[in-house]
């Protein structure tokens, strides 16, 4: 479980994300950097979204479809890169990224 989100919400108020979708992109920034490079595809981790439903209980999610529009909007505001491979979503950070979590205390 993901015991504490730390985001630079000047960055985030100057995007059309929420504090949902941060929870979430903070997620999948840390999910990529643990991701064996084995399990890559073209750079691009798999997206686990059980996994994002257990480790974020505070976002009361309970199914996939409901994060998958957000992982949508996450990626329209250039944080993530999204890539379909067969019926598997695989995603990656952008530099972007960076930002929002910068100078946060």
């Amino acid at each position: 479980m993901q015991y504490s989100i730390n985001i630079n919400q000047l960055v985030l108020a100057d995007t059309t994300l929420d504090l949902l979708d941060s929870a979430i992109l903070m997620y999948l920034r840390t999910a990529y950097t643990f991701t064996d490079s084995n399990a890559k595809r073209n750079g691009h981790a798999p997206l686990d979204c059980d996994d994002l439903i257990e480790t974020l209980p505070l976002l009361r999610i309970k199914n996939v479809g409901s994060i998958i529009p957000r992982v949508n909007r996450i990626e329209e505001n250039g944080f993530i890169t999204i890539q379909k491979i067969k019926n598997e979503l695989y995603f990656k950070p952008t530099p972007k990224v960076d930002t929002l979590f910068s100078d946060c205390q």
